[in-house]
Order: C-alpha cells, then structure tokens, then sequence
C-alpha cells in the first residue's frame, strides 16, 4: 500500500485537462438565452476551442455550434442558445478542436433548455464558417488537349 500511494499521486497531473464547469449541473436555460460558459485550463490544453450545444441523451442525437475558435486561454465566454432548440433534459456544452466533432476535450454537465421566453423575438446569431486554407476559389485555367490518331 506504501508504494501505490506515490504512484497515484505521481498521475494526477496527467488526468488534469480542460474542465467546462459552468453552465452548471441540471440548470435550466430558455432556448434563445445568452449564456455564459466557464472552464478551466492547463498548459497542455489547445490554444483555441470551438463550443458546440450537444444532446446525445434523446434521439435522434444532436451538436450545434455555438463559437468557433475561441481562445482557451479567456476561460469564459458568451453563447447563445438556438431559438429552435428543442425543450428538454441532456443538453451539454462540449469543447471540441475546430470543427471535428469526434475530437472532444472536454463535455459539461447535462443541463435543461426550455421553452423560448414568450413575447420575445428570438433571433439566431450567424456563425461565420472558418477561414479556408485552400487557395482562391475564382481562379481560372485552360488546358488544350491535342490527340494524334494512330494507324
């Protein structure tokens, strides 16, 4: 027992990572709210995240961005989620690297989105897609085939 316990201790700086602790656990937000989310960070974490709204409880499942490229190092940031979101229990706010979703780094606790508040106008925000890294999309070129029959 003696030798397990520097062992265990000796881990835990590897199992540290970024943590999304607000919004918190079986909180309730109205679709089309601004809510803030918080989390913590170590020096290994990326330098920018994307948050997405995450639903894998009811079906079918569901990710929707909220943010992208948000720097990891601000630990807090302001979403809004979606006017068509749909009420119930099990949604999540992930941090996921850029746009692929099957890389997570962290997942918050379930929370509840109700119904939009009544009376408002709802009103989605736009969300730019990333930059391209490809070159122009407008540029032309022509190429001339020539073909020589053979006998």
């Amino acid at each position: 027992m003696r030798f397990l316990l520097p062992f265990v201790i000796g881990l835990t700086p590897i199992v540290s990572a970024l943590s999304i602790n607000k919004p918190g656990a079986n909180s309730t937000y109205a679709a089309g709210s601004t809510i803030t989310v918080n989390w913590t960070t170590v020096d290994t974490d990326p330098t920018e995240i994307s948050l997405y709204l995450w639903n894998f409880v009811s079906w079918p499942p569901s990710y929707v961005p909220l943010a992208q490229n948000v720097p990891t190092a601000d630990q807090s940031y302001s979403v809004q989620i979606p006017c068509d979101t749909n009420p119930e229990w099990g949604y999540q706010i992930s941090a996921i690297n850029g746009t692929n979703v099957y890389i997570i780094h962290a997942q918050g606790d379930r929370f509840t989105v109700s119904d939009a508040v009544n009376g408002t106008n709802c009103a989605d925000p736009i969300i730019p897609p990333p930059a391209s890294t490809c070159g122009p999309t407008n540029a032309v070129s022509t190429v001339y085939v020539t073909t020589t029959p053979t006998p």
